[in-house]
């Protein structure tokens, strides 16, 4: 069963399977998603701290896509996949008689719901996008160098170059107010509007800069550069903070001024440039202008991006969306072209237009696109939208860890140490990290006909007596457990030891494999043998009582005789037993409740006995 974590409609759940994964995935294994819409454009991500943040890593696939789990500690990791539609431009409004000529300059209010358009017929006007009409004119006579218009902050004010002046048309007021310009035998190019203050800056054809930044509107002369190192300007724009302008010149420079009378030029392209921006820092820039290519320019690297296609004829504007990281460049062949800023590629559509386009703008979210150009009409068109729908799906991440059992000897002698191993390994040594927090059990199982020949097997039921042994991981380089005992193999020449049932108990994410899950152990006692006589003196009944065992002979023990006594694992027990010099009786204290073995040894016979067990 999926453990399905929605934050959208079930029925948007279907472009993706992940019922193909299961409700787990192996850490460091492929895991195969499958597209259940192909030709869909779908995005995968992964999230291990439950969505908070997200790592993309496969992006356009549409049929199947294979990828390897990476090594993680998490208990669950989170499956999303995107799926993209483009939906295209939309035309909103095609003015086919706006003016009687050419339209220089358009511009968005800051709200978004107007639109001026500045043309060579002499008329500044301003439309009411929603209802598709015009609300306002302004009328120009007698002026030939009517190049630029822009909203000044509000839909009330507008800004306007008529010559080498520079105009604030108030439409709440119905007034005009004019501004001063330093060099009367020139026009003024381009105005652009400071992004963050109530400033406006202006640059005439010659190259003269000037910035307005008060009531008052008293210009500021930033500059008058000689048009024999640059030729003509063509633009003037804004950085994204404000700090800097930009100017584009006939010879292919970029001049980049602080406002504040500081200048730095950049020699970037050997024909005219027409247009430039910023893009996301002061250093970036696009540019384009008769080479007809769109170009990145790093102004500290001093390096180039040249992007493709190039238009088929000069490109006249070019404006940056800072909403979707985004450069809009227009050409007078017509065409508008888009292109994401990070990956430098272009946008898989385009808008094509009646009229050689000279002039472009957007709103501030970048949703809508005007155009205009060497004809008498507009038009302005929804963007293209990206409609993403979401799936998430949550896993168990399991981690495989593999056991294997081990001792290091293979043929013992009795009372030899034997270790045995619990070796563990990962195919991630981090994975490791927990063991010192996971419980191991496992089980070793002695032949009762190995352990002693006694007249009291009866205690013990089967073919082995089987004791456990537990122990929590020490976390060290070598990561294994150990435990050792030692042979108490008597009486036989074959023997067999079997370590068994590995039981691992760790946290519920981790998978543990027992590669090997027993291993048994022949023992070949050929210098200890069977006595041939009878042993003497014979055991012949036990008596417990509480935790002393007494254990009575039918003949003496005399007092060369060497008494040892043992627990399970080979342990000598000291000071826990009893018994008096040529006495039937030995006392023996038993605390533990396993088997205790005895054994008696004198120059004459050495007995092998299995005194108690509580299994």
């Amino acid at each position: 069963m999926l453990f399905f974590y929605l934050i959208f409609d079930i029925k948007a759940q279907n472009f993706v399977d992940f019922n193909s994964i299961g409700d787990s995935v192996w850490v460091g294994k492929p895991v195969e998603f499958i597209s259940l819409q192909p030709n869909k454009n779908i995005s995968l991500y992964y999230s291990l701290d439950n969505g908070k943040s997200w790592t993309n890593f496969a992006n356009n696939f549409n049929s199947s896509y294979t990828w390897e789990v990476p090594f993680t500690l998490k208990k669950k990791i989170i499956f999303k996949a995107i799926k993209k539609d483009t939906v295209g431009f939309e035309l909103i409004w095609h003015n086919k008689y706006a003016h009687n000529d050419e339209i220089r300059s358009i511009d968005f209010s800051p709200d978004g719901k107007y639109v001026l358009t500045y043309s060579l017929d002499g008329k500044l006007k301003v439309w009411d996008i929603a209802n598709k009409i015009g609300i306002d004119s302004l009328v120009i006579s007698g002026e030939d160098y009517l190049y630029d218009a822009k909203f000044y902050k509000t839909s009330d004010k507008i800004l306007y170059s008529v010559g080498a002046n520079t105009f604030i048309w108030d439409r709440k007021k119905k007034s005009t107010k004019s501004f001063f310009t330093t060099n009367f035998d020139s026009f003024i190019r381009k105005i652009d509007v400071n992004p963050h203050k109530t400033e406006f800056t202006t640059v005439t054809n010659d190259i003269d800069l000037n910035s307005y930044e008060n009531e008052n509107y008293l210009p500021n002369y930033l500059d008058f550069y000689l048009t024999s190192n640059y030729g003509n300007a063509y633009d003037v724009r804004y950085s994204n903070d404000g700090k800097f302008v930009g100017i584009s010149t006939y010879n292919g420079k970029i001049i980049i001024n602080n406002l504040n009378n500081y200048d730095a030029n950049y020699k970037v392209d050997s024909k005219p440039i027409y247009s430039l921006c910023f893009l996301n820092d002061n250093n970036n820039l696009a540019f384009g202008g008769a080479s007809m290519k769109l170009q990145f320019y790093d102004r500290v690297n001093r390096s180039y991006d040249t992007l493709v296609p190039s238009f088929k004829s000069a490109i006249r504007d070019i404006k940056y969306s800072q909403s979707r990281n985004e450069v809009y460049a227009s050409s007078t062949d017509s065409t508008l072209k888009i292109w994401d800023v990070q990956s430098k590629e272009k946008f898989p559509l385009e808008i094509k237009e009646p009229y050689q386009i000279l002039t472009i703008d957007l709103t501030k979210s970048s949703d809508t696109i005007a155009t205009a150009g060497r004809k008498n009409e507009f038009r302005i068109w929804r963007n293209y939208q990206i409609i993403e729908e979401i799936e998430l799906d949550t896993f168990v991440c399991l981690q495989e860890v593999f056991f294997q059992i081990s001792t290091d000897i293979h043929n013992p002698q009795p009372n030899k140490e034997i270790n045995a191993f619990v070796e563990i390994s990962a195919k991630y040594q981090d994975t490791l990290q927990k063991l010192d927090l996971w419980d191991v059990h496992t089980e070793i199982k002695l032949p009762i006909s190995s352990v002693f020949d006694s007249d009291y097997e009866d205690l013990i039921e089967g073919l082995y007596y089987s004791f456990d042994v537990d122990s929590n991981f020490v976390f060290s380089p070598n990561y294994f457990w150990e435990d050792s005992f030692k042979s108490l193999y008597f009486n036989k020449k074959s023997e067999a030891l079997i370590i068994d049932t590995v039981i691992i108990t760790p946290e519920d994410n981790f998978y543990p494999i027992i590669k090997s899950d027993s291993v048994q152990i022949e023992y070949y006692c050929e210098n200890f043998s069977s006595p041939e006589f009878e042993q003497v003196p014979k055991l012949i009944q036990i008596v417990k009582n509480n935790n002393l065992i007494q254990c009575f002979f039918d003949e003496e023990i005399d007092n060369n005789t060497e008494i040892l006594v043992f627990d399970y694992s080979g342990k000598v027990y000291s000071n826990t037993f009893y018994y008096f010099a040529n006495s039937k009786e030995l006392i023996i204290e038993n605390n533990n409740s396993g088997l205790i073995f005895a054994v008696l040894k004198n120059k004459n016979y050495t007995i092998s006995i299995k005194l108690y067990s509580n299994k």
